[in-house]
């Protein structure tokens, strides 16, 4: 499942989101970036939680682990 996010300028904490993945049951994948001094650049992958499920603690804490 590749889409390209529904807003190219969201961010999540210091990371610009470009594009997701794909999603499941409970949670999103989406491929982020994250920009430093010097024009460093990561991507990195970020996993968040489906809106019906955001605001369950047992699901917030076995996301962190």
């Amino acid at each position: 499942m590749t889409e390209p996010a529904r807003d190219a300028k969201e961010s999540v904490g210091p990371y610009l989101i470009l594009r997701a993945i794909g999603a499941g049951g409970s949670a999103r994948i989406d491929l982020a970036r994250i920009d430093r001094a010097y024009n460093f650049q990561r991507h990195v992958v970020v996993k968040r939680p489906l809106e019906h499920l955001r605001g369950e603690q047992t699901f917030s804490t076995s996301l962190r682990r």
